[in-house]
């Protein structure tokens, strides 16, 4: 080999011992963000699990009291009729005009099976948030899965809504 032969081996040789460092310095540098990543999410989810466990007592006493009050469902074509009159009673309470009422059929989820109303409202404001809030208690198992308030253009004081409301029944 001539000279000139054995220097550009040396030069393609350290290109490639660099060109060698530079891809195992970059797989390691890799490597290491989403080890740390990955503690991170996990220390995140042990400190949870540890406060869930310090909470154990209280989730029980919930788990009971859901299995305790929550509804069952004996028969899914009467539950809608009956959840839309319960809500029709809560409506005329706080003078909340309920319009166009359509009753869906029962979804079975994992942890319940919900049986959903949609409907419109026209109301004032302080109607509506004394429907919300007596419609929404505990012990009802309703769900207000979509709300689409608006403020009713012609009157100010008066507010247009579209509900999809579900009850929830306990599972089977």
């Amino acid at each position: 080999m001539t000279a000139r032969e054995k220097k550009l081996v040396w030069v393609v040789g350290g290109v490639l011992a660099l060109m060698v460092n530079f891809m195992l310095v970059e797989f390691f540098v890799k490597n290491r963000r989403q080890l740390q990543e990955d503690l991170r999410k996990k220390t995140g989810q042990l400190t949870l699990d540890r406060q869930t466990l310090q909470e154990r007592e209280t989730w029980e006493q919930r788990s009971a009291w859901m299995t305790e009050h929550q509804a069952r469902l004996t028969n899914e074509s009467t539950a809608g009729v009956a959840l839309l009159d319960a809500l029709k009673e809560v409506a005329q309470k706080n003078t909340v005009l309920i319009e166009a009422p359509a009753i869906g059929t029962p979804e079975k989820r994992p942890y319940c099976i919900a049986v959903p109303v949609n409907f419109e409202t026209k109301s004032s404001w302080a109607g509506l948030c004394g429907f919300l809030r007596e419609a929404q208690q505990p012990e009802q198992f309703l769900a207000f899965e979509k709300a689409v308030l608006q403020v009713d253009p012609a009157d100010n004081t008066r507010m247009h809504a579209t509900f999809r409301v579900a009850k929830w029944f306990a599972p089977k």
